[in-house]
């Protein structure tokens, strides 16, 4: 052994409350497994408690948090076993790749609810898709099973699978499968309907139509200077600017830029924010009813 210490690493886990109390005997507060698991099944309470916060840190028991646990766990099911199967395509891939890329790292920090989160949202995500593929129902049992043993076992036989998922190798990502861009693309559209539902809100009124206008082509080339220019110093990054002519309009978003307000690690060309905006036209009328 090559260390004083009788471990490399200590890692102390927190405290769970109830009603603002440590979980105790004497304070009458106790959650037993046996409540948990009559009610909602034992995997409900390991998924749950591993969502509520970091290991380490103390962290509250609720009742009503739990049912939403549980009704994640019947949706991660109903996905896995009854959605529709189909050919794959860029956005699939790239939720399936990202998201065994997020889970693996963040087990292996033991940020364990962070794990149970990027899982959530990908259950979430493929609920919505018209069809999924085989690949992306067995990513969710595989990825479950750290956390919610029994309930991915069940998925891996209903998916066909022998013997035991436990003993099935961790899936493993294709980082040329993932594409950062389709993160943007969903920001881009998320910031879109937070704006018109703001708009909608502040002034009192339901629109029957909502026209939207993307920035003039220089901007689109300005922002990729800025980004390339690697640097949050002004002065760096105005001399990296190649065409100056639109220097002067564009100081404000450089200043922006370097005071962190302007994120612009990924740049849309006005091809691609046209292309994106034509992709989900229809989805944002239905959800913003204009």
């Amino acid at each position: 052994v090559n260390f004083d210490e009788p471990f490399p690493h200590l890692f102390n886990q927190g405290m769970l409350h109830k009603d603002g109390f440590v979980i105790s005997k004497s304070k009458g507060n106790v959650v037993t497994q046996e409540e948990i698991a009559e009610q909602y099944g034992i995997d409900t309470a390991r998924v749950y408690l591993m969502s509520l916060a970091s290991p380490d840190k103390d962290i509250e028991w609720n009742n009503k948090e739990i049912e939403g646990t549980h009704r994640f766990l019947k949706k991660a099911i109903a996905v896995c076993t009854e959605k529709e199967e189909g050919s794959s395509d860029r956005r699939l891939e790239h939720k399936m790749h990202a998201t065994i890329r997020q889970v693996t790292a963040y087990i292996s920090n033991f940020q364990h609810h962070d794990a149970v989160r990027a899982i959530m949202s990908y259950t979430q995500f493929l609920s919505t898709c018209s069809h999924v593929t085989r690949e992306s129902k067995e990513v969710v049992a595989l990825l479950l099973a750290p956390f919610a043993p029994h309930a991915a076992e069940e998925i891996w036989e209903m998916l066909g699978h022998k013997p035991f998922i436990s003993l099935h190798q961790w899936p493993s990502y294709n980082e040329k499968k993932i594409d950062p861009k389709i993160d943007a693309e969903e920001d881009f559209i998320s910031s879109i309907k937070g704006d018109i539902a703001h708009i909608k809100k502040i002034t009192n009124i339901k629109p029957t139509r909502a026209t939207l206008i993307i920035a003039e082509p220089w901007k689109y080339a300005f922002f990729a200077e800025i980004n390339n220019a690697n640097s949050r110093d002004p002065k760096e990054i105005m001399n990296a600017i190649k065409n100056k002519q639109h220097l002067k309009e564009g100081i404000k978003y450089i200043q922006a830029y370097t005071k962190g307000n302007l994120n612009i690690d990924i740049i849309f060309t006005q091809q691609e924010e046209l292309k994106t905006l034509r992709e989900h036209t229809q989805k944002l009328e239905k959800e913003l009813g204009i």
